[in-house]
């Protein structure tokens, strides 16, 4: 049965209804990086315990963690496959009012849908490869690459290091907002729970 589900909500079915109110969207497709949203998650509702939060996820690993750490009022859903018609289903269902992309999950037609339909998009503990960052070098790719990125108001870098890098693959000093190793501050919020 949750494999079924599972297969209908990556075609961009989802199987729950969208609740009334603002819904920030978290995409967070591995453990890891589910694990990094779990201090942004914590804050979003210690400040705003009325606002729906979202996350989707492309594991079924990372859904079994999330299930048993995540606060029950979090919304978890595969992540639709980056087809058009998947993630336009996807966004016309959930209307969400804030996208957040963690780490390296750039999907341009999840990226692309959204941005067209008003989502206000932010990329925290933004980070990539210097393999990757070479590929992306190349004039068609690096196009595709700025198109994408140019939909985020504010992409966070994981470190200075990271920043640097976007910086050499043409994303404007204006759109980048300061370190944020989304991991570390995970890892350090964990050890604190964990020493009370």
């Amino acid at each position: 049965k949750e494999l079924a589900i599972t297969l209908e909500e990556r075609w961009g079915h989802s199987t729950q209804p969208r609740p009334e109110g603002k819904l920030v969207w978290i995409h967070a497709v591995s453990v890891g990086e589910g694990a990094a949203a779990l201090p942004l998650i914590s804050k979003i509702l210690e400040r705003a315990p009325e606002t729906n939060i979202l996350v989707t996820g492309g594991t079924l690993a990372a859904e079994e963690w999330r299930r048993y750490r995540y606060p029950g009022s979090v919304i978890r859903q595969s992540v639709p496959i980056d087809t058009r018609g998947a993630v336009q289903r996807f966004i016309a269902h959930w209307k969400p009012d804030i996208g957040v992309f963690i780490e390296s999950e750039l999907w341009p037609n999840l990226i692309d849908e959204a941005h067209k339909k008003g989502v206000r998009l932010f990329l925290f503990g933004a980070r990539m490869s210097s393999k990757s960052a070479k590929r992306w070098q190349w004039p068609v790719a690096n196009a595709m690459l700025n198109d994408a990125l140019s939909k985020f108001q504010i992409i966070s870098p994981r470190d200075i290091e990271q920043c640097r890098r976007f910086e050499q693959l043409g994303v404007p000093s204006g759109t980048l907002g300061s370190p944020c190793d989304l991991k570390l501050i995970a890892s350090v919020a964990a050890s604190t729970t964990n020493a009370e």
